[in-house]
């Protein structure tokens, strides 16, 4: 360890969740390429099916929204305990990639964490387009190869979207140590001269692409109201399974994820306010979702709520437990119900995968959307059906 606060690891060290290692340039390798052909294989499959099973879609994304908040609640500045910390920490890495030393030479770690996801996001999104575009081919002749690559690309970005966000607001943050100021993404940067400046230029432009640049895309696909355009086909990662009055909502669920890591990263050096902003931005959200109802059906609208009051409730424990992190029973209750949660929500996307080829299909204003028998509207026993009303002409 080395810089403000050992900080720092030295050279060829890498620092991880648990301090500076050795860097093995051999094992890390190793671990990107089956990251990211895991991720490419996964994202192929993804592209080929979800865009007709917007049911799937929806409960997908809100199956990532919650292993990718409960990721966040190791950074929160409560006594976890060593347990649920590496439970937290095992959700983290579904945030996307992490820059290390033992691959960045040459860079700052502030330079590397915005290079890596803006390098490997495209890459990772381009080549399970094309791929998936070459499948889709076979059937549509006419396909054109830039309709599977937007939707690659749209899921590479939700996929990375928090790890980038976070990234961004800790180049905007500085933290004091015996009065002077550095930067947190990188504690060897002071947040006093020219280079913090030009951080600072980057992280607003950037800030701005992924928040203003990207609602206004989601609004103006809205707005045009066409889904087979090529922003429709993007958009529809982000739109799936809402009302046709509510796909804005789309900007709200981004807007809230954007919240509440702001609230961890600003709120960094001051504990009591950071656990406080978290478990207010969570139950505001919650609440404010719970009233709106954008869902289409009841179940997808439990499931996404559940996902939220159940990093509420660990939160809440966090703080209030005595003694947490000497206490085996309390963080396995954490880890007990967050996996019950997620379980919960695995096992809905699994039955929808199942049932989604086999049902009827329903056309409402906005698509056709398969659904599950157990999940087709009801009709009121009053109301005549199809053959009665031939019958009575």
């Amino acid at each position: 360890y080395t810089g403000v606060l050992c900080s720092v690891c030295e050279t060829g060290y890498a620092a991880g969740f648990e301090g500076c290692r050795k860097c093995n340039i051999v094992g890390s390798f190793v671990l990107t390429v089956l990251w990211v052909v895991a991720w490419v294989g996964l994202l192929v499959v993804a592209v080929v099916t979800l865009p007709q099973r917007p049911r799937v879609a929806a409960r997908c994304r809100t199956l990532l929204d919650t292993v990718q908040l409960t990721g966040f609640m190791g950074y929160l500045y409560l006594p976890w305990g060593s347990l649920a910390s590496a439970y937290f920490h095992l959700n983290d890495t579904f945030n996307g990639p992490i820059a290390t030393d033992c691959w960045t030479r040459g860079l700052t770690m502030t330079e590397a964490n915005l290079l890596i996801p803006h390098v490997l996001s495209p890459l990772t999104g381009i080549a399970p387009g094309i791929l998936a575009w070459m499948h889709l081919k076979k059937s549509d002749p006419d396909l054109s190869v830039a309709y599977p690559v937007a939707t690659a690309l749209s899921m590479t970005l939700y996929m990375f979207y928090l790890n980038i966000v976070a990234k961004i607001l800790m180049m905007l943050t500085c933290v004091k140590v015996e009065g002077s100021a550095y930067l947190l993404s990188d504690m060897r940067i002071g947040c006093s001269g020219s280079y913090y400046r030009v951080y600072q230029v980057l992280a607003v432009m950037f800030l701005l692409v992924y928040t203003v640049g990207l609602y206004g895309l989601l609004y103006y696909n809205h707005k045009m109201g066409d889904e087979r355009s090529l922003v429709g086909t993007f958009g529809k990662v982000f739109t799936a399974g809402y009302r046709s009055e509510w796909r804005l909502w789309g900007i709200v669920n981004l807007a809230r994820k954007v919240l509440i890591v702001m609230t961890i990263v600003l709120f960094g050096s001051d504990g009591e306010g950071q656990v406080s902003g978290g478990k207010w931005a969570l139950q505001t959200c919650a609440v404010f979702q719970y009233f709106a109802a954008p869902f289409e059906l009841d179940l997808e609208q439990v499931l996404d709520l559940a996902g939220g009051w159940c990093n509420v409730v660990i939160i809440t424990l966090g703080e209030y437990f005595v003694n947490a992190e000497r206490n085996a029973l309390f963080q396995f209750f954490v880890v007990a119900t967050s996996l019950v949660t997620i379980g919960f929500i695995t096992w809905h996307t699994i039955c929808a995968t199942r049932c989604a080829d086999t049902s009827e299909k329903v056309t409402d204003d906005s698509l056709t959307q398969p659904l599950c028998q157990e999940e087709l509207p009801s009709q009121d026993p009053s109301t005549p059906g199809p053959e009665e009303e031939e019958e009575e002409e």
